[in-house]
């Protein structure tokens, strides 16, 4: 049997964020890394899970809260989304981290290019 080890997403005191590859968070992590309430985070975290916006990871068990079944971890999909739903200095730092790499993968299609070319040639 493989065990796998799971990593978690950290902020330095430095603002400098260590990103694993494939990061795996529990509720109370995810409440830690962004510096808010644990109450505040499992609150984000159902509503996400209800509007269907985000999944958790049912891979590693779960925890059964009436009749709804909640993942004990979160991928990087749901740690992203809480961090633009999370009004706190280290979810602002995470959020321009992803925006960056975002800006840095995203091409920019060749028709509006076209356009930008033909509007300032007219």
């Amino acid at each position: 049997m493989v065990v796998m080890k799971r990593e978690i997403i950290t902020i330095g005191r430095n603002g400098r964020i260590t990103l694993p590859a494939n990061p795996q968070m529990a509720d109370f992590e995810i409440a830690e890394l962004f510096g808010v309430a644990v109450p505040k985070m499992r609150a984000n975290i159902r509503s996400l899970l209800k509007s269907g916006i985000c999944r958790g990871d049912h891979s590693d068990g779960g925890v059964v809260i009436g009749q709804t079944i909640y993942p004990e971890y979160y991928g990087l999909e749901m740690i992203v989304a809480l961090s633009f739903r999370i009004n706190s200095a280290n979810a602002r730092v995470f959020r321009m981290l992803v925006s960056k790499r975002l800006h840095l993968h995203i091409e920019i299609p060749q028709i509006y290019i076209q356009f930008q070319q033909d509007s300032i040639l007219n």
